[in-house]
């Protein structure tokens, strides 16, 4: 539900940077017609400053590692059917440090991406 909201954001915001910067991956990104490209700049948002696309694609990355773990790990307590209060606890917790990562990683803020 809210990382892979988080995800889907984190993407938006790649192809708006894109847009931003003209930094397209491939060849065939920069015969868009102009219509649709500005169509997706207002959709978007895609006008002001843009964001590191490397701290966008570090987030993916990121999150690609270490939250297969804690699908796998809620996947495990969900089948026990033995899910405590303390369990809810823990996984908000992990959800709300995933973001605060998120969040301080694309800023670059420090030390708040580390303790998350």
């Amino acid at each position: 539900g809210l990382l892979g909201l988080k995800m889907c954001v984190t993407h938006l915001l790649t192809v708006r940077t894109r847009l931003i910067t003209s930094s397209y991956k491939v060849g065939e990104d920069t015969t868009m017609h102009p219509l649709i490209g500005t169509m997706f700049k207002v959709t978007l948002g895609a006008y002001g400053p843009p964001i590191d696309i490397g701290r966008l694609h570090g987030v993916v990355s990121n999150s690609l590692e270490n939250e297969s773990i804690f699908f796998a790990i809620y996947l495990m307590i969900g089948l026990t059917k033995n899910t405590t209060e303390q369990h809810i606890k823990l996984i908000w917790a992990f959800v709300i440090a995933r973001y605060i990562q998120a969040f301080s990683y694309i800023l670059g803020v420090q030390p708040y991406r580390a303790f998350s």
